[in-house]
């Protein structure tokens, strides 16, 4: 509402308004981003789940992220193969996608690890790690230490993957975070 006010006060002024219409719309963005997360977060999703290779898995949300990855210099590396498990395909990219996403953004110019074993995939970054008191509250709705976070993505990644029969733990190691995903 401010900034609509300002861009009136400020017609005559073209690069005042082109500045004033930018941030508009970073706030827009960061509004619908909001909504379609607690949407996300609140809906009952079914589950479809069948027998996944959780490589081909982990590939298609890797490749969701390169353009992201690509900016930010990081590199995303998989490793290792394991057995199917039987999960819904799409949660689990989505869940790959939200702890890669939170992965790339930790660091740039850096790498991260997606390391697959038996019925287990984890994601390993190399930023700063997780604060020790945070390590539980990371998974709370609306908690958040990201500048612009809604605090809704790991909420719904831990939801996604409890909603699929496996558990998500979370580590520190040095340097980095690492998020291990069990189907057994």
């Amino acid at each position: 509402q401010n900034l609509a006010y300002l861009i009136d006060r400020e017609a005559d002024n073209p690069d005042m308004v082109k500045n004033l219409a930018l941030q508009l719309r970073e706030q827009i963005k960061f509004g619908v981003n909001i909504t379609n997360d607690t949407l996300d977060f609140s809906r009952a999703k079914t589950n479809q789940r069948q027998a996944i290779d959780l490589r081909d898995v982990a590939q298609k949300a890797c490749d969701v992220l390169a353009p992201k990855a690509k900016k930010l210099r990081v590199r995303i590396d998989i490793q290792g193969s394991g057995t199917p498990v039987v999960a819904d395909p799409s949660q689990i990219q989505q869940v790959l996608v939200n702890l890669l996403l939170n992965a790339i953004e930790a660091k740039s110019d850096s790498s991260v690890t997606v390391q697959i074993i038996d019925q287990s995939i984890s994601v390993r970054d190399q930023g700063v790690g997780i604060p020790p008191a945070d390590l539980e509250k990371i998974w709370e709705p609306f908690y958040t230490t990201k500048e612009g976070g809604t605090g809704l993505g790991l909420s719904i990644t831990k939801k996604l993957v409890e909603d699929n029969g496996a558990r998500i733990t979370v580590s520190n190691h040095e340097p980095g975070a690492e998020f291990t995903i069990c189907f057994r």
